[in-house]
């Protein structure tokens, strides 16, 4: 058992949690308060009806990303206005490390007033906080300075009460430097896996026989058949689209094998335990997969929970934003599980191994196909009647499963090189952590 004793004109919350986990340092360790200010201007971008807006999200892999365009029509409140260096978190899932620097490309681009925006003062470098703030080692003071047992919320008044090690600039600098090189041996990995990811296109393309072609827009007027037609847009139809290519293996549509088509449920997720967890497009990693611990809950009545509830082989895809076409299987699940409104839930049959599917359309010459459609307006985004509208060679089922075997493989061995990039940087922080913490 630890006793705490604190002065009562000390004290600044009244939760014990906020006094149990107290960080020491071999450097001063101060209110992150008086080295950041807030950002917390908003702006009404909904004035522009037609005009496109940059969206920005946060996420633990990614930090700072380009979410979607919006356009101003359909925007029913203000936004943040960000600016480049500044720092950015969602207050209710900062402390599994969502959080990230505005890069210099999205300046000036906007993000929900739901996140937390600040800036750092002199003699506080953006990098550096951004390193302790997103530490494991860290994360102990982060959870006890979340206010609420049952939602965490990290509010901009929260994170200005923590106390952080704040050794001399060069110090800080030191520890940048650090990080910077941990980050370029991660690239390179990095970069030796995207070129492993690619050969996935190149075996799946080689095996179903789809003849290489160069992706050339058509010139001048040009005939397409009223059963090919995906979208109705010009700009579409004059792409040289793969499935105009000869393949080993009949085309066929994904309609064919679908039983049915469902968007999902519109609802907020909470870290309070409803006992329904809920499957978001955000939640997906690069091959469809996801880990049911980290999923949020969600409230939902009964008759609502029985109409999304997920079953073991149901396919989703995600339908809009950065992430849109990705797609997943969903395995058996130990606790029920809804899915979100931004993904489509497709329930298919017959002839088509849904490992085969996913490989094909997430990382096999079918992510073409999606991008096509993804992104032939302004907004990326993809709807239940266009995903079922696109085309496979498909082979026979024991063809489709010695491929699916195959891309499982490769597979295999990007993630060992993903799991060596991330212990990288991993270390990184542990190392920074022994610099910054009194042992």
């Amino acid at each position: 058992m630890q006793t705490v004793i604190t002065w009562y004109r000390d004290l600044t919350r009244w939760d014990i949690k906020n006094y149990l986990y107290l960080l020491r340092s071999a450097y001063p360790v101060e209110n992150l308060g008086k080295y950041i200010y807030e950002h917390s201007e908003k702006e009404n971008i909904s004035r522009d009806k037609e005009k496109d807006f940059p969206i920005l999200g946060v996420t633990n892999k990614d930090g700072v990303y380009l979410n979607e365009y919006v356009k101003g029509k359909n925007i029913n409140q203000s936004y943040k206005k960000v600016k480049k260096g500044e720092l950015t978190y969602n207050p209710y899932r900062v402390n599994v490390g969502s959080i990230g620097i505005v890069q210099d490309e999205y300046d000036g681009f906007y993000i929900s007033p739901a996140y937390v925006v600040f800036g750092t003062r002199e003699g506080l470098i953006n990098e550096y906080i951004y390193i302790v703030l997103s530490a494991g080692w860290f994360n102990t003071y982060l959870r006890a300075a979340t206010s609420g047992s049952v939602r965490q919320n990290l509010t901009f008044e929260l994170l200005s009460e923590l106390k952080v090690p704040i050794p001399p600039l060069k110090i800080q600098q030191n520890i940048v430097e650090q990080w910077h090189n941990a980050q370029k041996k991660a690239d390179e990995l990095k970069t030796q896996i995207q070129g492993t990811e690619s050969t996935i296109d190149g075996y799946m393309s080689k095996e179903l026989g789809i003849l290489k072609k160069a992706n050339l827009r058509k010139k001048g007027p040009f005939i397409i058949r009223f059963v090919d037609l995906i979208r109705w847009d010009v700009p579409y139809n004059a792409k040289d689209l793969l499935t105009e290519r000869k393949a080993k293996y009949t085309w066929r549509s994904i309609k064919e094998f679908c039983v049915s088509a469902q968007y999902g449920f519109t609802g907020s997720a909470t870290n309070q335990n409803t006992r329904v967890k809920f499957l978001r497009i955000t939640d997906l990693d690069y091959s469809g997969k996801y880990n049911e611990a980290f999923l949020p809950y969600v409230n939902i009545g009964i008759r609502k929970k029985d109409k999304y509830l997920l079953q073991e082989n149901d396919f989703v895809v995600a339908r809009t934003g950065a992430t849109a076409g990705k797609c997943g299987i969903v395995r058996k699940t130990p606790q029920e599980t809804v899915f979100a409104s931004y993904l489509i839930r497709l329930k298919l049959r017959g002839e088509i191994n849904l490992r085969f599917l996913e490989q094909y359309l997430n990382q096999g010459p079918g992510k073409r196909i999606v991008s096509d459609v993804v992104y032939s307006s302004g907004r990326p985004n993809i709807n239940a009647n266009e995903i079922q509208e696109i085309k496979i060679p498909l082979p026979p089922l024991p063809k489709q499963r010695q491929i699916v075997d195959k891309v499982d493989s490769i597979r295999a061995e990007i993630s060992r090189m993903r799991t060596k990039s991330e212990s990288i940087l991993e270390n990184a922080r542990q190392e920074i952590g022994k610099t910054l913490l009194k042992r």
